[in-house]
């Protein structure tokens, strides 16, 4: 295949190739208290790889964690893994990313969350040979056929949010069809971002009251009974 075909840009399931833009997240935003972390790739199934690095923060002052590159692995290979983490504050970037059959490369995935609120960008990344946005849209997903094995799904920016509130961006999300019944998934520069997390105020136990004592019962006082006539 030449290069220009694969240079070409191409939409994919509403994911358009646009211009990419990183803003720096100011530390004035920061919130004491407020829950931050960050991870560069994540695999759950037959190959298993903990989410490294792995960063976590509700301090001000920034935490962060490299690799340079990722554990052997038949999955996946990444290098330059970086991180870092602040009260409600999270970035992840992953470097030469390759995963298997050559069904995802990307020369930077990065994934930003700040109050709240995300982003993920995909740099000169390839889905089988397609061209992928730079900035796909939250929660892109898409079905990918990988011969022999069965349909991988995909899914670009994918934001959820917890009970709590807080925001998870994950600049991709893979599942694999299931091998010999287990399936795989893969998560790739993964971050969450939160408010300052409220105590829960202690619960006063409801008073007892005492239990009443029923009164004696009244005593007959023998008297000698006055006698006339």
């Amino acid at each position: 295949m030449r290069m220009s075909s694969l240079t070409r840009s191409i939409p994919l399931a509403g994911a358009l190739v646009v211009p990419l833009v990183v803003m720096a997240a100011p530390a004035s935003h920061a919130t004491e208290g407020a829950r931050g972390s960050a991870y560069g790739v994540v695999a759950d199934g037959l190959v298993t790889l903990p989410a490294t690095p792995s960063v976590q923060s509700t301090s001000t002052r920034p935490i962060r964690e490299s690799v340079v590159d990722l554990p052997k692995n038949p999955l996946v290979n990444a290098s330059a893994l970086v991180t870092s983490a602040r009260a409600g504050y999270g970035r992840a970037s992953v470097a030469d990313l390759k995963l298997t059959k050559a069904l995802l490369n990307a020369e930077l995935v990065t994934a930003r969350c700040q109050a709240r609120k995300g982003s993920a960008h995909l740099g000169k990344a390839f889905l089988q040979g397609r061209r992928l946005a730079v900035t796909p849209k939250p929660n892109s997903a898409l079905q990918v056929p990988i011969e022999g094995v069965g349909t991988a799904s995909v899914v670009l920016n994918s934001q959820r949010r917890t009970p709590a509130g807080d925001l998870t961006v994950t600049a991709v999300e893979v599942n694999l069809p299931p091998v010999a019944g287990k399936p795989q998934r893969v998560g790739i520069a993964s971050v969450t971002c939160g408010a300052k997390a409220t105590p829960a105020k202690p619960k006063t136990p409801p008073q007892q009251q005492k239990p009443q004592i029923p009164a004696p019962a009244p005593k007959p006082v023998p008297r000698d009974l006055p006698v006339t006539g």
